[in-house]
């Protein structure tokens, strides 16, 4: 039985001081260049984001966001950092890295979703819900009057 216990023993202390160590993966230059250009190109589109987190270069921009020229600028944008992350294999990244490239990868496919939804078109028809739903004589007071299939403003009546 002694035996036994000093085989388990000298096995277990043997398979501890194994000296296969790997050697640890060095960060990607190239990655890490990308991601300061993506973050340098974002504050510059997103100057209130910029402000926020304490860059005041960009103070003196104030983008029109509804706009259909600046969401051609947020589609080119995020398009064109998906296609530039697509070109790191995640497999040859170091641990670091490779959360780099995830959580980046998932903004990219984040914003992109974001532009499909047409928000300025939601908030109308939320406006015009409400003057449906106050009553006829609040339905003058109303900024957007319904006519089938537009609205009109009724600060020129």
């Amino acid at each position: 039985m002694n035996k036994i216990i000093y085989l388990l023993i000298i096995i277990t202390v043997a398979g501890c001081n194994s000296n296969t160590k790997q050697q640890p993966i060095a960060a990607n230059p190239e990655l890490a260049t990308m991601l300061e250009d993506y973050y340098n190109e974002r504050m510059q589109l997103l100057p209130l984001e910029a402000t926020a987190n304490g860059d005041d270069r960009y103070n003196d921009l104030l983008p029109a966001d509804f706009t259909d020229s600046y969401r051609a600028k947020l589609k080119d944008f995020f398009t064109r950092y998906k296609n530039a992350i697509g070109k790191f294999d995640p497999v040859t990244l170091n641990d670091n890295d490779t959360k780099s490239y995830q959580l980046f990868t998932y903004e990219m496919d984040m914003g992109l979703a974001g532009l499909e939804v047409n928000f300025w078109e939601v908030l109308i028809n939320r406006t015009i819900l409400i003057c449906h739903l106050i009553s006829l004589s609040a339905y003058r007071f109303c900024w957007v009057r319904w006519v089938p299939g537009r609205a009109i403003n009724l600060l020129k009546l």
